[in-house]
């Protein structure tokens, strides 16, 4: 019993996820949020100091995730200083995690 309702939890937690990444990669629907953050235009609402952790524990829909954002930040004409630093902080961390 608790293995079925332990499945049926995954199971709705993935299927809410890929609605997320439908919405975020196919449908960009987050795309003009993104655009604002990245050039500096618009404040996120999260600190680029804070760790996060992603909700999205299902390879494939992050490897989509990471993809598509790869791609927007390739082709942004603008990228502001914060953010630039956050994603060599970030790529560097992944890299050699024992600068933190």
């Amino acid at each position: 019993m608790v293995r079925d309702k332990a499945a049926e939890a995954a199971a709705e937690r993935s299927e809410e996820n890929e609605a997320l990444v439908k919405f975020i990669v196919e449908q960009k629907g987050a795309e003009d949020t993104l655009q604002a953050v990245v050039s500096g235009e618009k404040q996120p609402h999260f600190e680029f100091t804070q760790k996060w952790v992603p909700v999205l524990f299902d390879d494939q829909q992050l490897d989509r995730i990471v993809k598509y954002l790869t791609g927007f930040l390739h082709n942004c004409e603008k990228v502001s200083d914060e953010v630039s630093a956050m994603l060599s902080y970030d790529i560097l961390v992944v890299m050699l995690p024992e600068i933190q």
